[in-house]
């Protein structure tokens, strides 16, 4: 019984590596695909295949075992890393296409997806939803005074200050060049919209530190809420983004609603 010892600790410990490889790439894994469910499973019967092996070794001398059956956990192992590299790249060009890649924020595409089932939802529970259209104000000037590099800073700066007032529900994304549009589910009355954009003017209007200097930003905010100024996607956007437009010609840096003149 000595001299099988080694053997034993040897193919216990091979066991041992491939079963917590099976373990580490499973909770170490962002999402349980099928890549990572076939991987984990070819290390873990890798891990198995040693003892397995060992114990028919012992138990059944006269017959040997195909070598080719034990091999068969290295080909799940193959096929689940070669499909969870496959599945992430996938992941990854669904986010290019469906996020801003400045501010890492949804874009047009996938707000106006967004837009469509909560308005559905809306309409169905009876509830309101509201649409602000972000505009920053002279932001043409700011880009040709201090450059694009400084412009690209101040809109990202923006983005997360933004953020700050989102709800899981809501959705903020960047719809253009200086443009960004919130999407509010479930507001409950005007007072309540209207402080939580008075919150995005104020985190819009304070100074951002760019190269070591402060730089002045001012916003405006167009409001539109559905069913009370539109009940279709186009005319909603439209009507947030008209009510934008009309707070810029009074001076900029203010908030104004759809229905006011």
């Amino acid at each position: 019984g000595v001299k099988y010892a080694p053997h034993i600790a040897s193919q216990s410990a091979l066991a041992a590596i491939f079963l917590g490889a099976a373990y580490l790439y499973f909770i170490s894994a962002q999402r349980n695909t099928r890549g990572v469910f076939a991987a984990s499973i070819g290390f873990a019967a890798w891990g198995i295949s040693y003892p397995f092996a060992l114990a028919w070794s012992y138990l059944i001398p006269a017959i040997t075992l195909d070598r080719t059956i034990l091999d068969l956990p290295i080909y799940f192992v193959v096929v689940g890393i070669m499909l969870t590299l496959l599945e992430e790249h996938v992941e990854q060009t669904e986010r290019l296409a469906m996020h801003d890649p400045l501010t890492d924020l949804p874009n047009r595409r996938m707000f106006e997806s967004r837009l469509i089932a909560t308005m559905e939802e809306a309409r169905i529970n009876r509830t309101t939803v509201a649409c602000l259209v972000i505009d920053v104000d002279n932001f043409k000037q700011i880009n040709d005074t201090l450059g694009h590099s400084a412009g690209d800073q101040l809109l990202r700066a923006l983005a997360v200050r933004l953020s700050w007032h989102m709800t899981p529900r809501d959705i903020l994304a960047r719809t253009g060049g200086d443009e960004f549009t919130a999407l509010l589910a479930g507001v409950s009355d005007e007072h309540h919209l209207r402080f939580i954009a008075g919150a995005m003017m104020s985190a819009g209007s304070v100074p951002i530190i760019i190269d070591g200097k402060p730089v002045d930003l001012h916003i405006s905010i167009g409001i539109a809420l559905s069913p009370d100024h539109a009940d279709d996607i186009d005319s909603l956007r439209r009507a947030a983004d008209e009510a934008m437009y009309s707070a810029k010609r009074r001076g900029g840096s203010m908030l104004a609603f759809a229905d006011e003149d």
